[in-house]
């Protein structure tokens, strides 16, 4: 027979005076372990909307309103938007909208923000991916809707008074005038001169 191996008996019993740390360490990782568990929960739970008692007062006088005063869902609102990010754009047909990927803000006055992005051809061909916004507003009496604003990649398209190129256009404008009557000036100098 052979003798048995010092190391391997030792190996195979538990050491007593380790077993305390042991269970605390298994403790401590348990308590953790639920800790992070009940914040996940936690937080999961609080993202979810709840109903404000506004909004359901909204929703009870919306019921019983007309068809000509009912106000668009997400969905039809998200749609109505597209149809004024196309006119922007410089190849519509080319145009494809997420399908899910948007956010709908309700106003009052049956006023809409749509945000979203739109992938569509530029002027040379390539398919490029363009973060848009609108707000426009439906008005009831025929049905139409009317556009607040409309931006595309952070610039203001509508009205045009807002956007960028026509802020550029009105500065260069008034240097021009400036320039003029500088020159305006000097002219008359040099007619006082002769």
């Amino acid at each position: 027979m052979t003798a048995p191996n010092p190391l391997l008996q030792n190996a195979a019993k538990p050491k007593k005076k380790y077993w305390f740390l042991h269970y605390a360490l298994m403790t401590f990782y348990i308590l953790v372990g639920s800790t992070a568990v009940a914040a996940f929960l936690f937080d999961c739970l609080t993202k979810i909307p709840q109903p404000s008692t506004q909004k359901l007062a909204q929703n009870n006088e919306n019921t019983s309103a007309t068809p000509d005063n009912k106000i668009l869902d997400d969905i039809s609102a998200y749609v109505e938007a597209q149809d004024y990010v196309k006119q922007a754009l410089k190849s519509p047909s080319t145009a494809k909208f997420p399908g899910t990927d948007f956010l709908v803000h309700h106003f009052g006055d049956n006023e809409y923000e749509v945000v979203s992005y739109v992938d569509s051809q530029n002027s040379f061909g390539a398919m490029i991916r363009s973060n848009w916004n609108v707000q426009f507003q439906m008005i009831n009496d025929n049905h139409q809707k009317k556009l607040k604003q409309l931006t595309i990649d952070g610039n203001v398209v509508y009205p045009v008074e807002k956007s960028k190129a026509y802020q550029d256009q009105k500065k260069i404008q008034q240097q021009s005038n400036e320039l003029l009557k500088e020159i305006e000036g000097m002219q008359s100098q040099l007619e006082s001169l002769k």
